[in-house]
């Protein structure tokens, strides 16, 4: 899935954002939504364009589906064709042992973090890709540069 910028660097620059969330992952995503829904204005910043490709195992284990949950954002996996995992086996010539596992899914980072991106544009998050986020040293009492 391709996620494109909402806004462009001219655009986000004539803006005060109440939070700017560096780094598109899974805590950055979830992190701009949250702030969205709650009412900040909120610009998400990512180094790379969409979809990008992270060395993972593509394993999301039950704590993060219960995060997930939480949130409101389960159906991502079914959205996304993500396979469920409820065991885990290893083959070996003498011996396949297996074990049940808490219900899990099993989807691509590249895939996962672009559903992400998507679900915090829908809750209001302006996205600006191939963008880098940097602090001024000048720290003012109410805001930072």
């Amino acid at each position: 899935m391709t996620v494109s910028s909402t806004v462009t660097p001219d655009e986000v620059a004539q803006i005060t954002w109440d939070a700017v969330v560096i780094g598109a992952g899974p805590a950055g995503c979830i992190t701009a939504r949250e702030l969205a829904l709650s009412g900040c204005s909120v610009l998400l910043l990512e180094a790379k364009r969409f979809p990008r490709h992270k060395v993972c195992g593509g394993c999301v284990n039950h704590h993060a589906v219960a995060l997930l949950r939480q949130c409101g954002l389960e159906s991502l996996f079914t959205e996304a064709g993500a396979v469920p995992i409820t065991e885990f086996r290893i083959q070996l010539p003498d011996w396949n042992p297996h074990y049940q596992l808490p219900a899990g899914w099993s989807i691509t980072r590249a895939t996962m973090d672009s559903q992400l991106v998507a679900k915090a544009i829908e809750s209001g998050v302006h996205y600006l890709d191939e963008a880098i986020g940097k602090l001024d040293d000048d720290i003012a009492d109410d805001f930072r540069t």
